[in-house]
């Protein structure tokens, strides 16, 4: 409401009933005193409370009502819930626990609020144009303890202000380098209203005359120098960096009472919170080949991972039980293969990956527990980086992530390993995740071909090249979803959740409406080809509007054609790179392996061979860069470089044509690739 306009937010479906001018039934949304929920009246005549932050359904006050709800109220701290209804009936209920503490049946009830200071006053209106003002309305003290308390909060399934995960290691969510402070277990307003250290400075020393310390304390001269003693620093000295939060790749937060446990290509498992249990479901796209599943769930699993072999689930901690790892596979030719582990007490779960071969658990204690698919203990050991963040696996290997050293922000560098964990081989040992400043490790999953792959919070999908090999890995974006065409028009606002990476597409979920995670009913898969950011050509003077001749939209057709093909040369060439440094690692490669580092080398030689009939198009001076492009040609046994000769002869490029024409002799000798720059450059 900030503009001159509303602007719309978000809409909520499916909520209140359809209402006609004549109905004395209410459709108003009365917001919780601490903004995070609103109440509503539904067509069942129970009252439901709405999320600000997604718009999912929280939890509801049912049976209190068996007519149309004609008005609701908050007390002023939201402890208490008043409503009534078109049968006289007003009623109490307590927000906490949903319950209905009173009810009370008068005539001809209206709209009903409490006093806004937190008095015991509860004031109605009738329909006999009647106001009535109850002082002292509640007689219980326990009740009257509830009106006049701190603040409570918006009655949610899973509240976001006791998500453990944002407690890593007994550390609390940092804002600015500094723990955030909560007064009576929720933010308020004061919260707002006080800025960066501002909590111990409100009282000034404005005439210099001595009334505070450097803790911002009266003194009278005798409590020491201004600056305080040095075991009691103010609130200003204390500073800690900022930590990147654990989560499980693949899943969702909760929404109202769901969330997801896992996303991916093979399918997608949920979970359902109904209070005493949860009830978890696991599908599959192809039904043919898996059967879904559904059972309760009495541990409140909160992890999940999904591939072709079984499920992992994982829960934490309760007083019933420590935390504990589930396991249950797909087929089986014994009567029960499933399994459950417990972790040692005090030890909580992170975050868990499955792959063909290895079940991994990294732990709240820095463990990496790796275990076979049958439950046997394999390996353990230690996390260097820490606190932990999540970690995936594939076949073998095993990808953890953790917090490393305080970059220059003031937030920590993650840091990732992998390691082969069946020959105890380390292929990269704390080596840092390339993220952008300020950015946001969203997801991390393995490729399809078994590339470590991240997707960011700049939007960005990037692939680990040369991991296999210590010391010379590197991530390389292989597309950036800001860029994408569809966005071109600027009238699209979408952001995209990554499921996965294989056929040589990036797959992912397309959330609108400012949405950062999916949500139910079950959105369908999108998929983009890679298209990695090399450069954007547009036509300048056609975007201006001016009018283009036919030679400057000639080399505006040209430039186009030019970056498309470079874009295409540059990722053809990383694909290829990605095949051969997965087959190095084969004792012996087998026939469709072969003839795909084959294909790819050809695919590569066929780009440059359209970028040189481009290069030949725009004149004679661009013939040394025609030439450098015949060089990048991998084909050895001379078919491709002839046939570059053929183009450069087709447009009239004499001299090229002779360069191009030695450069595949001295190949096919073993030779130097050319002569010196300089000499080259004179006779072009």
């Amino acid at each position: 409401m900030a503009g001159e306009e509303p602007a719309l937010f978000r809409t909520v479906d499916g909520m209140i009933r359809r209402l006609e001018v004549e109905d004395e039934a209410t459709s108003e949304c009365v917001w919780h005193p601490d903004g995070r929920a609103f109440a509503c009246a539904t067509a069942t005549r129970d009252i439901t409370t709405v999320s600000y932050a997604d718009g999912a359904q929280q939890r509801s006050f049912i049976g209190g009502h068996m007519t149309d709800i004609l008005s609701l109220a908050w007390s002023a701290n939201g402890a208490l819930l008043a409503s009534t209804s078109r049968d006289g009936g007003l009623v109490l209920w307590e927000t906490k626990t949903q319950s209905m503490i009173k009810k009370f049946d008068y005539e001809k009830t209206m709209n009903v609020t409490w006093h806004p200071q937190a008095e015991n006053y509860l004031n109605w209106t009738t329909s006999w144009g009647e106001v009535y003002i109850c002082p002292d309305f509640l007689k219980d003290e326990a009740h009257i303890r509830l009106l006049k308390g701190p603040r409570a909060r918006s009655p949610f399934f899973h509240d976001p202000l006791d998500d453990t995960s944002a407690i890593i290691n007994g550390r609390k969510p940092l804002v600015n380098g500094r723990p955030k402070p909560l007064r009576a277990g929720t933010p308020d307003s004061l919260d707002i209203l006080l800025g960066e250290g501002e909590e111990e400075d409100w009282i000034e020393d404005d005439d210099g005359a001595g009334y505070t310390n450097g803790n911002g304390k009266r003194t009278n001269g005798h409590l020491g120098p201004l600056d305080g003693h040095a075991g009691k620093r103010g609130y200003s000295d204390y500073w800690s960096p900022q930590i990147h939060e654990p989560f499980q790749p693949g899943a969702t937060p909760w929404r109202g009472n769901r969330k997801y446990l896992c996303l991916n290509l093979i399918g997608f498992a949920w979970t359902v919170d109904q209070d005493t249990h949860h009830t978890v479901t696991v599908e599959f796209y192809d039904r043919e080949l898996h059967r879904d599943f559904h059972f309760t769930d009495p541990y409140l699993y909160d992890k999940a991972c999904l591939n072709e072999k079984g499920t992992l689930f994982s829960c934490p901690s309760s007083d019933d039980h420590p935390a504990m790892v589930f396991y249950r596979p797909h087929e089986t030719w014994t009567t029960r293969a499933d399994w459950r582990t417990q972790l040692p007490n005090g030890e909580e779960v992170t975050a868990i990956a499955l792959s063909r071969n290895f079940v991994t658990v990294l732990t709240t204690k820095g463990y990496v527990r790796v275990y076979t698919l049958f439950g046997t203990p394999y390996r353990i050991w230690r996390q260097r980086g820490g606190p932990a963040v999540t970690c995936a696996a594939f076949d073998d290997y095993v990808l953890t992530i953790g917090n490393g050293p305080v970059g220059c922000d003031g937030c920590t560098q993650l840091v990732y390993s992998i390691e082969d964990v069946r020959q105890e081989h380390i292929c990269q040992n704390e080596d840092v995740v390339a993220l952008p400043q300020a950015g946001m490790l969203k997801n991390i999953f393995f490729s399809d071909d078994g590339d470590p792959c991240i997707y960011d919070s700049s939007g960005t999908l990037l692939i680990l090249a040369r991991w296999r090999t210590p010391g010379q890995a590197k991530w390389v974006p292989l597309l950036d979803t800001t860029q994408l065409d569809r966005l071109a028009s600027g009238r699209k606002e979408e952001a995209y959740w990554p499921v996965a990476v294989a056929q040589g597409k990036f797959h992912c979920i397309i959330l609108k409406g400012g949405d950062q995670h999916p949500y139910f009913p079950r959105p369908l898969l999108s998929e983009f080809d890679f298209k990695i950011p090399v450069s954007t050509l547009l036509p300048a003077k056609k975007a201006s509007g001016e009018e283009v001749d036919d030679d400057e939209g000639m080399e505006e057709s040209n430039a186009q054609s030019a970056a498309r093909l470079e874009e295409s040369f540059v990722r053809t060439s990383l694909l290829h790179s990605l095949l051969d440094d997965s087959s190095s690692v084969q004792t012996q490669l087998s026939h469709t392996r072969k003839t795909e580092l084959t294909r790819r080398e050809l695919e590569i030689d066929k780009i440059l061979l359209q970028l040189l009939a481009v290069e030949c198009r725009e004149g004679e001076e661009r013939g040394m860069r025609a030439l450098e492009i015949v060089r990048l040609m991998r084909d050895r046994g001379g078919r491709m470089i002839e046939a570059a000769g053929k183009v450069a002869g087709r447009w009239g490029r004499n001299v090229l044509e002779d360069k191009i024409r030695e450069l595949g002799e001295r190949r096919l000798a073993g030779l130097e690739d050319g002569v010196e720059e300089g000499e080259e450059g004179d006779e072009l």
